[in-house]
């Protein structure tokens, strides 16, 4: 009687541990899905449309698979204590011409067929001419990294934070269907300096993902 009482009891507690992982499988699936919702609609979409993440970095552990690439100027892009990218023309009380460039790795877009978007996150300040001085940058033909050999198109960013606030703002969705069917794409952040004008650009959140119709 005895070993009956202990096997019930043992199956009993199993069956009640398989029940409480089940529904802890449940509510964190639930809170994904919630937690990606959350995430589109701070973006220009605001639906349930279904989406996948095809990169992302937050540069919470350093630059990732990103080059850092200048082609004037000492200052590069670096990674922070602070766990995101930065860039800044100024050192050592003085300010310097620097142009530096914050490389992604190479995507394939040469399967996807529906919407592709990039967005991150950005802070900085004492910039001049925003749409000069931090930018950024699409090439479909750069090689390995010639980074300087190739071919690059401006691309504009929806919203740039506050130059006078150290505050992280949402870059908006930026559109890259036009380069949907191409299988060597990178994207870039240029930041330009000079001696009049020299600001602190920070970057982290970084992420490109595939919206299904």
């Amino acid at each position: 009687m005895k070993r009956y009482i202990i096997l019930i009891a043992f199956f009993g507690l199993s069956f009640v541990a398989l029940q409480a992982q089940e529904l802890w499988s449940n509510n964190e699936n639930s809170n994904e899905k919630n937690t990606a919702h959350m995430q589109r609609s701070s973006g220009s979409i605001k639906d349930d449309r279904e989406f996948k993440v095809l990169f992302s970095e937050t540069f919470e552990n350093g630059k990732g698979s990103f080059s850092c690439f200048n082609t004037k100027g000492p200052l590069l892009w670096h990674d922070s204590r602070c766990k995101f990218m930065k860039i800044s023309g100024f050192m050592g009380g003085t300010k310097y011409e620097n142009e530096a460039w914050l490389i992604s790795p190479k995507m394939d877009f040469s399967r996807i067929t529906d919407h592709i978007e990039l967005s991150f996150q950005h802070a900085g300040k004492l910039y001049g001419a925003k749409n000069g001085d931090l930018t950024l940058w699409i090439s479909t033909d750069c090689q390995d990294e010639q980074f300087g050999t190739a071919t690059w198109k401006q691309h504009k960013i929806p919203v740039y934070m506050n130059n006078d606030m150290w505050i992280f703002v949402a870059s908006g969705n930026i559109d890259l269907d036009d380069y949907i069917g191409q299988p060597n794409v990178r994207f870039a952040f240029k930041y330009n300096s000079t001696k009049n004008n020299c600001a602190t650009w920070q970057i982290r959140n970084v992420k490109v993902i595939e919206v299904f119709d």
